[in-house]
């Protein structure tokens, strides 16, 4: 176990990590840990004492019985975000759900397990859209057809999501993914336009925009094999927002044929808004489907613009032969991590750390 005792650990050394900006300053915000969340640390040295690197620190322990090896990836569960330093639960495979994508390699593990693995994209976008300097003819594919119109069908949402990266290496010549939208490209899908922008035009700092998405695809495939549903991807949202979209599908939710969709944004003119929709099929062979929606904000005006706007959701729905049932609206709930991790979990191998 690593320090399980009471010995105080080294002191934390903040790196300062790249991340999309070549020029060596850090782009990405220190995400704030989250109880429950699962997060990656890479080890960099196993002697005199056992340093792991985190997005976003280094932290030390003292060596116990365990060996481990530089370059070996570790997940820790954080069980108390809020103690100072925090305290996080080293996790090893046999306390992981079973996946055989995560029995597979560590590589494919930690992207399985990966927390909120599009923010990297997010960070990216958002910083091409506040650039002044003019652009790229790779990133004019991009505000060419990563965009949304003004007034949205669920046709041009469709489309974003198909789009999005999840379904590249579908979208071969010949496949069936090809026949419906075309073959993926640098001017028709996020993941294509990625890779031409890092191989063929050397811009190697976007790399983790790639492992990005290709850790959303993983949790994709590893539901997949389950008999889920776990798709995550970016919808834009006005000159420069996004919304942080999951469509997901239980085994549970398969037998009742259910679907949920959640919706996630932050800024400045919306707030903190979480959408989530739980659509039931029709019962009865062409029968209406049942919608139910859920609003939490952070902000006031949330509760009458939703009452307002009701008979306009219900309108919008009818065409596609969806009722609207229920509406709700809240407050922002404190936050949980989006993705699954480890719950009955034997808690040894503490960790006191300084993130």
């Amino acid at each position: 176990m690593i320090n399980k005792g009471p010995l105080p650990l080294s002191p934390s050394t903040t790196v300062q990590r790249g991340g999309i900006n070549p020029v060596g300053n850090p782009t990405l915000p220190s995400l704030p840990l989250i109880k429950g969340q699962v997060i990656e640390g890479e080890v960099i040295q196993v002697k005199p004492n056992l340093l792991v690197e985190t997005h976003a620190s280094i932290f030390s322990a003292a060596l116990s019985g365990r060996q481990f090896a530089v370059g070996e990836r570790l997940l820790f569960r954080v069980l108390n975000p809020d103690a100072v330093p925090p305290k996080l639960l080293l996790i090893s495979n046999a306390h992981l759900p079973d996946s055989p994508i995560a029995q597979h390699s560590p590589l494919l593990r930690s992207l399985l397990y990966r927390h909120d693995s599009l923010t990297p994209v997010l960070q990216w976008l958002l910083q091409n859209h506040s650039q002044a300097k003019p652009e790229s003819t790779s990133l004019s594919l991009l505000r060419q057809f990563w965009q949304l119109p003004a007034q949205p069908q669920a046709e041009d949402i469709r489309r974003l999501l198909l789009q999005s990266g999840l379904f590249s290496e579908g979208r071969t010549k010949g496949g069936t993914m090809a026949q419906l939208i075309g073959p993926a490209t640098s001017a028709s899908d996020l993941k294509a336009l990625l890779q031409i922008l890092v191989l063929e035009e050397n811009q190697t700092h976007l790399k983790p925009l790639l492992e990005a998405i290709a850790s959303v695809q993983i949790k994709a495939l590893d539901a997949l094999l389950s008999s889920q549903l776990n798709y995550q991807w970016l919808i834009p949202w006005g000159e420069t927002g996004y919304f942080w979209a999951n469509l997901r599908q239980s085994d549970s939710q398969r037998q009742r044929r259910q679907w949920s969709l959640q919706l996630h944004h932050e800024g400045l003119e919306l707030g903190t808004l979480n959408i989530n929709l739980l659509l039931t099929e029709g019962q009865v062979m062409g029968g209406p489907s049942l919608a139910a929606l859920h609003f939490a904000s952070d902000t006031n005006w949330l509760v009458a613009l939703v009452k307002d706007s009701k008979p306009r959701l219900q309108e919008a729905l009818e065409p596609h032969n969806i009722f609207l049932h229920q509406v709700s609206v809240g407050p922002v709930a404190p936050p949980l991590p989006r993705d699954p991790v480890v719950d009955n979990v034997e808690q040894t191998a503490i960790l006191d750390i300084k993130v």
